[in-house]
């Protein structure tokens, strides 16, 4: 049975993410995401083969997310929006097997799934205007600055409190 798209995308932000913030070996890793995500150790191993073909582009991916994200420094972008952002960047530039709208679409689903609102709007917002430039098309800057806000505004309301300060 072939492993259903959303599913193999899943899988493959795992293996993004992981790369930011795990020294787990590929072993474990391969074993953790079976075990959560209910998936073969074929499915793995696919989204592990992508994961090399998106890597070789990741420098270029994160430099186009970088200048079109002017409201947002990329290095405060979460990581798991930073790693939606790239799979959805590559599926949009690099991936000629799919469609740039399923790209971004798909790319809007996982941060609703797995993050916020204010992240699906700021993915949205961002995969649109990087898609827009790469056919030509006039950016709409005043979505990524108002996704911005939003998402800066949400992970303000989110941080904890400073130690020793109670809510009185």
């Amino acid at each position: 049975m072939t492993l259903p798209q959303k599913k193999a995308r899943e899988i493959l932000l795992l293996l993004l993410y992981s790369q930011d913030v795990t020294s787990s070996s590929p072993e474990e890793l391969e074993e953790l995401i079976q075990a959560e995500l209910k998936v073969t150790k074929k499915s793995v191993k696919e989204a592990e083969e992508r994961l090399e073909k998106i890597l070789e582009y990741l420098p270029t991916i994160d430099l186009i997310i970088n200048r079109i994200s002017t409201s947002y420094d990329f290095a405060k972008i979460h990581l798991l929006e930073k790693n939606i952002l790239r799979l959805g960047a590559y599926e949009i530039l690099y991936d000629a097997d799919i469609p740039p709208k399923v790209g971004i679409s798909e790319a809007v689903r996982l941060a609703t799934k797995f993050s916020t609102p204010a992240s699906s709007s700021f993915v949205n917002a961002i995969l649109d205007s990087l898609y827009k430039e790469s056919i030509g098309k006039p950016i709409d800057h005043q979505a990524i600055v108002a996704t911005s806000e939003e998402l800066k505004d949400q992970e303000r309301e989110n941080e904890p409190l400073p130690q020793g300060e109670d809510l009185a």
